[in-house]
């Protein structure tokens, strides 16, 4: 307890971090050094007042080899993608984390009406590494073709599209909420979740809840994603309080 798990920590690719720069860190110094004994890269999101604050944290992260996602939003939507060419633009493929100079988190499309506009807008960015999820507002799935059209920056060369993916929220607009479900009922949706409206957190080890996550993983793997970015680990909180771990 209260050391590194280095079993997971192999099968990871990166950490990513809130509040490196513009806010309260989301992690300690002692937890970076860890990260940065196992050659794990760090990824930060930074949420800033001002546009040179943003300038400022993605210019001090590239100097540190930290590659930063920054904007000034003040409700954390992710809900835009940018029509300024990106920091450190660059017409190299990419095929790993590491060789990446910028990268674009955009997770909620509910302001593109369908789902070819998101696409078009995507299409029309140069971003290295692209985050979105794999649903058109939740529910509408991306096709395999989607995805391959993305993973090419307007540029023409290769970049990396990773999907989200929460691993302890059950949400409402998903393809799997059943019409009958509420809080308690199944007994592993415990609590709402106080970070998005339309979730409950689980019992996240239920083998009903990981049947339903593993499918929606091997979904995700299918439709041509080169990776996850995987949401929700900070649930455990709820459970450590109500059973403090000594």
């Amino acid at each position: 307890m209260g050391t590194p798990m280095r079993r997971y920590l192999m099968d990871i690719d990166a950490v990513i971090v809130d509040g490196l720069y513009c806010g309260k860190a989301s992690i300690d110094k002692e937890t970076r050094q860890h990260l940065k004994d196992y050659g794990l890269p760090i990824l930060a999101i930074e949420h800033c007042e001002t546009r040179q604050e943003v300038k400022k944290a993605i210019i001090t992260s590239a100097r540190s080899n930290i590659l930063t996602y920054a904007d000034t939003d003040k409700k954390k939507k992710f809900d835009s993608i940018p029509k300024e060419r990106p920091f450190g633009e660059n017409s190299n493929n990419i095929t790993s984390l590491k060789q990446a100079k910028n990268i674009l988190i955009t997770l909620d499309s509910k302001q593109f009406p369908s789902k070819s506009e998101w696409i078009l807008a995507l299409g029309n960015t140069n971003h290295d590494i692209v985050i979105i999820d794999a649903f058109h507002k939740g529910n509408k799935s991306l096709t395999a073709k989607d995805v391959k059209s993305i993973k090419y920056k307007k540029l023409g060369a290769r970049r990396i599209v990773l999907a989200r993916l929460n691993i302890t929220t059950a949400e409402d607009n998903r393809y799997y909420w059943k019409e009958s479900w509420q809080i308690g009922r199944p007994s592993w949706l415990r609590t709402p979740n106080q970070n998005n409206l339309n979730g409950v957190i689980t019992e996240y080890w239920n083998p009903a809840w990981t049947e339903i996550i593993g499918n929606y993983f091997k979904g995700i793997i299918d439709l041509g994603f080169d990776g996850i970015m995987i949401e929700g680990l900070e649930n455990h909180k709820y459970f450590e309080r109500l059973t403090p771990i000594e």
